[in-house]
């Protein structure tokens, strides 16, 4: 016969499982004072669980969204007892932190809010590498244009192809962004397609650096 349910037993399974989780979790009370924060909260406010005891969870406002953003998700909080979105908050140095906020009610037997528990997922370095992303191609589509010669860039991960004018005018391409790689292998020449294909599986299998290949449109 199976042994009763150690309710001990489980809340230590479950603090070890918020304590060691990469997602920050904080707790605050009915009054909206901070209760508890877990470590991956603490390194990603910056801020210890001594210093956000008793706090707000307005202490991490930043002033990025507008007022409405906030009363909006006040106003949901308060009619569904959970709310998820985007909440860029500020840490302790100043820095901004882009995170993705679910935000749920606990309530006791009577309907009353005891607790609000709320996870955020940090996606600050996502929005890095996206900006990075957005300036590097902005930097490029400038040089291509600048340039006499048919040029283009394929991230051959997302499938976007970027193309100077003039790489369209030689070729013929009319399309635009993520059609203009559809387009281009539509305009190789039969008798030149596969030896192309060869050379650029090749190249993305690692067997070579670089290559370098003729062909006719």
């Amino acid at each position: 016969m199976p042994s009763p349910p150690d309710e001990n037993l489980d809340h230590q399974f479950l603090r070890v499982a918020i304590e060691t989780i990469d997602d920050a979790v904080e707790v605050s009370d009915a009054s909206g004072g901070f209760r508890y924060v877990n470590p991956a909260w603490e390194r990603l406010t910056g801020y210890s669980l001594a210093e956000a005891l008793g706090r707000p969870p307005s202490m991490l406002r930043s002033g990025f969204h507008s007022p409405e953003y906030y009363q909006e998700a006040w106003d949901a909080l308060e009619r569904d007892h959970a709310w998820t979105g985007m909440m860029v908050s500020r840490r302790k140095d100043g820095g901004l932190i882009h995170t993705w906020l679910r935000s749920y009610d606990v309530r006791d037997e009577n309907g009353a809010v005891r607790f609000r528990v709320a996870v955020r997922q940090d996606l600050t370095e996502d929005r890095r590498h996206t900006e990075a992303l957005r300036v590097r191609e902005e930097q490029l589509s400038l040089a291509m244009q600048a340039s006499r010669d048919g040029l283009c860039d394929w991230d051959i991960h997302t499938g976007h192809f970027l193309a100077s004018d003039r790489w369209k005018a030689i070729v013929g391409a009319t399309g635009e962004s993520d059609d203009l790689a559809t387009e281009f292998l539509a305009r190789v020449h039969p008798d030149d397609l596969d030896a192309l294909m060869e050379a650029t599986a090749a190249h993305l299998g690692s067997l070579q650096p670089s290559f370098t290949a003729e062909y006719r449109v």
